[in-house]
């Protein structure tokens, strides 16, 4: 019980933190685009994927 509720609250703040990462990767996306490493919305994508993989964690 415990751990879903623990796996659900680190979901919600890694969503509710993705505008947030999403507005920083649209302000550095010049100088993001300069690397060709580095993808343009890479903040953004890890905070979703984290979410995803709490989500899959909280429901096993």
């Amino acid at each position: 019980m415990f751990s879903l509720i623990s796996g659900l609250t680190k979901a919600a703040v890694s969503v509710a933190l993705s505008p947030v990462a999403l507005a920083v990767d649209i302000v550095t996306l010049p100088a993001s685009s300069e690397h060709p490493t580095k993808g343009a919305f890479d903040n953004t994508a890890a905070l979703l994927k984290n979410a995803g993989k709490h989500v899959s964690e909280a429901v096993k």
